[in-house]
């Protein structure tokens, strides 16, 4: 149940980052073989206060993607931070540009 509202949470927050044109479902090609929409939240093993988040997105093709990126993993620990919940790793695929 969090998972899904910290997920709908990051989706939004990610979603107005400039240069974002949207997410794009992840595949056996990324080594993610289970059915997702361009956004996979887990819960980190050992640590059930950790999770990992992995990322598809489509960019546009004019931006730099390491801004995209910095601006993503300012967002993501900030949100967390009310579910008391830290990041573990956060994977983004660049899966094409716009």
């Amino acid at each position: 149940m969090i998972l899904a509202e910290i997920k709908n949470l990051i989706k939004s927050s990610i979603s107005i980052i400039p240069g974002i044109v949207d997410f794009v479902e992840l595949t056996s090609t990324n080594n993610i073989n289970i059915e997702n929409d361009g956004l996979i939240i887990e819960e980190d093993p050992q640590n059930k206060n950790i999770i990992n988040i992995t990322i598809g997105l489509r960019i546009m093709s004019n931006l730099s993607a390491k801004n995209i990126v910095e601006g993503i993993y300012e967002i993501i620990p900030y949100n967390l931070i009310s579910y008391d919940i830290k990041l573990g790793t956060l994977t983004i695929y660049i899966k094409g540009t716009k």
